[in-house]
């Protein structure tokens, strides 16, 4: 009995050894935030940085025209989680997403996909990290 967890113990120690050199190596997976080529040849489309309260405007000036559903079928807002951003920018050549609007399971939602292109430069003077997007089509609108 002694002996086979004398075993268990090194097999435990020797992945435990393992999972620290492979997480804390140089040469690890890309990272999400890893910018190095990401940004190299930046065009302008319209992506301003504005302040909170003109966001807020913009968001209650939509939603009066276009009030949503009780039941949240029709939203005038997604929200979208991080995690999902860093599994698209684990590719170091994604610089941008696409964001599709379809229909599932009968609700409005998005299809969220990394995309690759030079239009990504921010411009604006906002006082937050708050931004007006101006959208516009991928290289080949035709292709998803």
């Amino acid at each position: 009995m002694k002996k086979q967890i004398a075993i268990l113990f090194f097999l435990l120690l020797g992945s435990l050894s393992a999972n620290f050199y492979l997480f804390n190596r140089d040469d690890e997976y890309p990272k999400p935030c890893d910018n190095t080529d990401r940004y190299s040849k930046e065009e302008e489309i319209g992506v301003l940085r504005i302040k909170e309260s003109d966001g807020a405007e913009y968001v209650g000036r939509y939603r009066t025209e276009y009030p949503p559903d009780q039941n949240h079928e029709h939203p005038t807002g997604y929200v979208l989680t991080k995690r999902v951003f860093d599994e698209i920018f684990e590719n170091t050549d994604i610089n941008s997403v696409t964001l599709d609007l379809v229909t599932y399971n009968d609700n409005l939602t998005l299809v969220v996909k990394g995309y690759k292109t030079n239009m990504t430069k921010i411009g604006g003077d906002g006082d937050n990290r708050i931004y007006l997007i101006k959208t516009f089509c991928p290289d080949n609108c035709s292709q998803w």
